[in-house]
């Protein structure tokens, strides 16, 4: 290179350019070798972690309770604590018992707690589920702060939490905000629900008849995934409500001889979805005399009224198949005789009754 070439200021330029990206080239490879060799470190750490506490973990589940409990490191905490929340997601009865009384020796709420107040979101929503599977309302006041975080997620899980320390302070805390926290997944809701049992079912219960719009949908689908029943007058009203939704799902949770009159009138309602709902109901709870209001959805203009019709004639109790074979033949429609007939030959590939 002469001298002219070395004092181009663009051979200058591509020189410092190159020797720039080669220093960087050396500074990215060392990051990745040390974030392998942290990685490494960590899982090694961790499963020291697991060595040491799967079979005291073992042993308390067997109820046998060690005598000493060691301590856990600061940077052992979330390995702990996950070990720990594995296991106890998976028992029942005295052996869930038993983990706790090993966790809380050995400092487990603190370590959540911890984690809640200055963790990542990972490790926050691992200090939450830690709580919850403790089930200890002590921590009431630590909990409460994230039920209505913006993040579905740890506010979900808060409302879990609260539920498995104490159902009946939790109830009137997390009733109102199922109902409105449409980012909250319908079917964690229910198995919330589910787990909280009585007491939630009646904050619930107690809150339907001054509910309106999205709220008492959200409700009548709660109650439809917990299988419980309405009260009659409010079942009565809603099975007259002018909202296609709320009316569909009213007629979801139908049950009994005491709405039949309601469900029979709705049969013959001018919207299609509605009948094909009021079907499906009398198909559940239907009595001999809606055998003929049945025949005649048979001949409905829409596919799915007929479909539905004769799926709940085949559901009926007292008609047996041959009983459905001669209803088939006496149709004169020839579409209602024709989707009686396919669904009775699905009844044995479908599971329902032959």
């Amino acid at each position: 290179m002469t001298s002219t070439q070395a004092t181009d200021p663009w051979v200058l330029a591509a020189l410092w350019t190159g020797t720039a990206a080669l220093a960087l080239t050396l500074v990215l490879a060392a990051e990745i070798v040390f974030l392998r060799i942290r990685m490494r470190r960590a899982a090694r750490r961790e499963q020291a972690v697991i060595q040491q506490w799967r079979p005291l973990f073992a042993a308390a589940i067997a109820e046998d309770q060690p005598r000493h409990v060691p301590r856990v490191a600061r940077q052992d905490r979330v390995a702990f604590l996950k070990l720990w929340v594995h296991l106890q997601a998976s028992l029942r009865g005295s052996a869930s018992r038993g983990l706790i009384e090993i966790g809380l020796r050995a400092r487990a709420d603190r370590a959540a707690l911890r984690l809640l107040a200055g963790g990542n979101r990972s490790e926050a929503l691992l200090g939450i589920l830690t709580l919850g599977h403790l089930r200890d309302a002590r921590h009431w006041d630590a909990l409460v702060l994230h039920l209505d975080a913006n993040d579905s997620l740890l506010s979900i899980y808060t409302g879990w939490a609260m539920v498995q320390a104490d159902p009946w302070r939790a109830a009137d805390m997390l009733v109102p905000r199922v109902l409105v926290r449409a980012d909250w997944p319908l079917a964690q809701v229910v198995t919330i629900m589910q787990d909280g049992g009585a007491p939630l079912l009646h904050a619930l219960e107690a809150r339907l008849p001054a509910l309106t719009d999205g709220a008492l949908l959200r409700a009548l689908r709660i109650m439809e995934g917990l299988r419980a029943t309405l009260p009659p007058e409010l079942h009565e009203r809603l099975l007259g409500d002018p909202s296609m939704d709320v009316l569909i799902a009213a007629l979801r949770l139908a049950a009994g001889p005491g709405v039949l009159p309601r469900v029979r009138a709705l049969a013959a309602h001018e919207d299609w979805r509605v009948r094909v709902h009021a079907a499906r109901t009398l198909g559940r709870i239907g009595e001999s005399e809606d055998v003929d209001r049945l025949r005649t959805l048979l001949a409905d203009s829409e596919w799915w009224v007929r479909h539905r019709a004769a799926e709940a004639l085949a559901s009926l109790p007292f008609l047996t198949p041959p009983d459905l074979e001669h209803m088939a033949g006496e149709l004169q429609d020839r579409y209602g005789s024709a989707m009686l007939r396919h669904i009775l030959a699905l009844a044995p590939s479908t599971g329902a009754r032959a």
